[in-house]
């Protein structure tokens, strides 16, 4: 009995949190899923700007704005 008892106190870490599982979760939803549309979130914003804030959040770098010139560029277009 005792045995049993001493592994299932090592099966979580007394410093372990929830948050230690969530978090690398967490990081790959991040790293893999587009996040929601700025106007979906805002639509009190403007639709150029909720474009461009979009444009900016993008995962591949090619499909961001290349510089902040574009950006303002890009802004004052709409």
């Amino acid at each position: 009995m005792e045995i049993e008892q001493r592994y299932e106190k090592q099966q979580i870490h007394p410093t372990a949190r929830s948050s230690d599982v969530i978090e690398p979760l967490s990081r790959i939803r991040i790293a893999t899923q587009a996040p929601k549309s700025l106007k979906s979130e805002r639509p009190d914003f403007s639709a150029g700007f909720c474009r461009l804030v979009d444009q900016t959040l993008r995962k591949k770098p090619m499909l961001r704005p290349l510089n902040f010139e574009r950006i303002v560029a890009q802004f004052g277009n709409d």
